[in-house]
């Protein structure tokens, strides 16, 4: 008897009703993290740039750039859970339910940015590689690919097995692998660090900074011969830029 596929993502976000405190918190803490972590890799700064979220989620991140004052940002997922949540709750209008692939392909426009948050760890690899070929050509020049994954490196992988349904983890040399399959030569990739937003924080950030990371390079230096640049944090983000 055949076994019947199992959609991985069907209440992926309902699992777990929210109060109106715990969404205005994740909205704050999303937009913070965004703003500190994420965005300064836009590079153009003007708000008129075309944006594309690829696994957009609840669309916590769309709803700070609205906040902002960009004025043509989309988000697009897979989960029609995650997507009416940030219909509902955020009041997103430009967030839909769509089949990466052929939405990108079918697609006339260019984008100067594209990001992925916390996605390419869910996918088969020769779908990301197919998906990134696609992106690199919806790229205006000088356009950004932006991806954060959970990072191979990072002591105990904290991120790569807090979910059941991530297939693997990155490291700086795999992620500049992927994104040269993909088609970008300028890579760039990047520790993402404890931001700070208050004293505890603060501290979190000293302490990774003065004491946690110079014991992993050493350690890392020790018995391998080589530091994998540095790049040790819960999760890593990689920037590929389209010549």
């Amino acid at each position: 008897m055949p076994k019947k596929k199992i959609d991985l993502y069907e209440g992926y976000s309902a699992a777990t009703a929210l109060s109106s405190g715990e969404i205005k918190h994740m909205l704050e803490w999303g937009s913070m993290y965004f703003e500190s972590l994420i965005q300064p890799h836009f590079g153009n700064k003007s708000k008129d740039i075309e944006i594309l979220e690829i696994g957009c989620g609840n669309g916590r991140f769309l709803k700070y750039l609205d906040n902002q004052g960009y004025a043509n940002v989309e988000g697009i997922d897979v989960s029609q859970d995650q997507v009416s949540f940030g219909k509902k709750e955020f009041q997103l209008k430009n967030i839909s339910v769509q089949d990466t692939i052929p939405y990108l392909t079918a697609k006339k426009k260019k984008y100067d940015v594209i990001y992925m948050m916390d996605v390419a760890e869910h996918l088969e690899l020769e779908y990301l590689v197919e998906l990134g070929r696609i992106i690199h050509q919806k790229l205006k020049p000088g356009g950004r690919l932006i991806m954060q994954a959970p990072n191979g490196l990072a002591p105990l992988s904290p991120n790569r097995f807090s979910d059941v349904t991530h297939l693997r983890a990155y490291t700086s040399y795999s992620f500049t692998q992927l994104q040269k399959m993909f088609g970008f030569q300028e890579i760039s990739n990047y520790e993402l660090p404890p931001f700070v937003h208050g004293l505890k924080s603060r501290i979190r950030r000293t302490i990774w900074s003065l004491i946690l990371k110079p014991s992993i390079k050493l350690y890392m230096l020790l018995a391998n011969g080589d530091t994998m640049d540095s790049i040790y944090t819960a999760n890593i983000l990689s920037v590929g830029i389209k010549n």
